[in-house]
């Protein structure tokens, strides 16, 4: 189970923003807290609840209290203590195009990892509900068609925290809408990826030392001992 997965269940949290991507029926020269608030009870009406909403000036808002109910039944209802959208391309929004520029703040999200079925495992390593933050920051210029990826970042209690950082060339607005098409005209400048361990690892180690009836140390020598067998036999087939 990987990290980028554990964290999948608040994608949809993530994204409201960017449903309003294709809708036209509002009028132009609205705030972001405007077009938020017609989509809320438009195509997010049922879907996302919040006690309430404020401005952030023209081109953010804030909401507090938050809870996503997703459609599918089988995804799980995300609680977020805060929502904060600052910095949003409204004009591409309205036009029915995601937004090229946006910094978006998850605080306190809360996920029960009993209504997740793919993450069933956690349970084995004592770990019950997702509790983190998200974090967004990014800006696509179309005239040069560079993605600046400032920060995505993943905090989350007992798995830990995953801050990535991209600069990117050949991404067009339309690329933007479909991955992988931008990965055939992608040119990456460069990459940043950090993990910083929060008792995952100790976790998963002592979960599979038990099960394997072992000690911890047996268990670390073990998948070592796996890892050079693997470079070895990579290191021949070339």
């Amino acid at each position: 189970m990987t990290f980028a997965r554990s964290v999948a269940v608040v994608a949809v949290a993530t994204s409201i923003p960017a449903l309003a991507t294709g809708t036209t029926a509002f009028a132009q020269e609205q705030t972001a807290l405007d077009l938020f608030q017609g989509l809320a009870a438009t195509v997010l009406n049922g879907v996302v609840a919040f006690e309430s909403a404020d401005a952030i000036g023209a081109d953010g808002f804030s909401l507090q209290s938050v809870e996503v109910t997703p459609p599918d039944p089988n995804a799980p209802t995300v609680f977020i203590d805060s929502v904060s959208v600052e910095n949003l391309d409204t004009e591409s929004v309205l036009g029915g195009n995601p937004p090229t520029r946006m910094t978006l703040q998850l605080a306190g999200i809360d996920v029960s990892v009993e209504d997740v079925p793919d993450l069933d495992g956690f349970s084995e390593l004592g770990i019950t509900r997702l509790l983190g933050d998200v974090a967004l920051d990014y800006e696509l210029d179309p005239a040069t068609q560079v993605l600046s990826l400032n920060e995505l970042s993943l905090d989350f209690e007992g798995l830990g925290a995953v801050q990535l950082a991209v600069d990117a060339g050949g991404i067009s607005p339309e690329a933007f809408l479909n991955p992988q098409a931008a990965a055939l005209s992608t040119t990456l400048n460069s990459l940043s990826l950090t993990y910083t361990d929060d008792s995952l690892v100790q976790r998963i180690m002592t979960a599979g030392a038990a099960e394997e009836g072992k000690s911890e140390d047996e268990f670390l020598t073990d998948r070592l001992s796996d890892i050079e067998a693997s470079q070895a036999g990579a290191g021949e087939a070339s």
